[in-house]
């Protein structure tokens, strides 16, 4: 079963900044590769996959793997878009959905999202602080909920509350195994 853990992150000042670069270099990341997606599918010519040019560039800016997790976020955007397109041609789509759009960008209003995604091996929650790449050790508010083996990390800008929020994805074991083959 998959859980999500959610921490509040309270970085200083120092760390505020740090977090605010490379964030915006994330969205900055997301919104090139959508940029060029969305240019190649209005013109009816194949999808970039691995975009290794704008890895390129990006990587030394935010670290390698968080580049490449931003990358393969988009990927599964895509390939849901195109999913759903098929199912909008087939006339399969669910009532709730009038229509379906193409992946946006991670800018609204003059503004960045700011936002990071983080491979299980890229990060780790220890003594109450989160360690991140390039030497970055932020204090956590808040408890694991679930124990087990960690997936992925978002680290997401709450503009609202003015707040960096964690979303941890959690492999846990079930409390419980059902009997037979019979599902809730």
């Amino acid at each position: 079963m998959r859980r999500t853990n959610t921490f509040i992150l309270a970085p200083t000042v120092e760390q505020e900044r740090i977090l605010i670069s490379r964030a915006t270099n994330c969205a900055k990341l997301w919104n090139e590769v959508a940029y060029r997606r969305r240019q190649a599918y209005m013109n009816y010519q194949p999808i970039d996959w691995e975009c290794k040019g704008i890895y390129q560039k990006y990587s030394p800016l935010i670290d390698s793997a968080t580049a490449q997790q931003i990358i393969r976020k988009s990927n599964e955007s895509w390939r849901s878009f195109f999913v759903l397109r098929k199912m909008e041609r087939e006339g399969k789509l669910p009532p709730n959905m009038e229509k379906v759009c193409m992946p946006g960008y991670w800018k609204r209003d003059g503004k960045y999202r700011l936002m990071m995604v983080l491979r299980k091996d890229c990060y780790s929650l220890k003594d109450g602080a989160m360690k991140l790449p390039k030497k970055l050790k932020i204090p956590i508010r808040g408890k694991p909920r679930w124990i087990g083996k960690q997936g992925k990390a978002e680290i997401i800008y709450d503009e609202v509350d003015g707040k960096w929020r964690v979303l941890q994805a959690v492999k846990v074991k079930p409390l419980f195994k059902p009997r037979g083959s019979k599902t809730c």
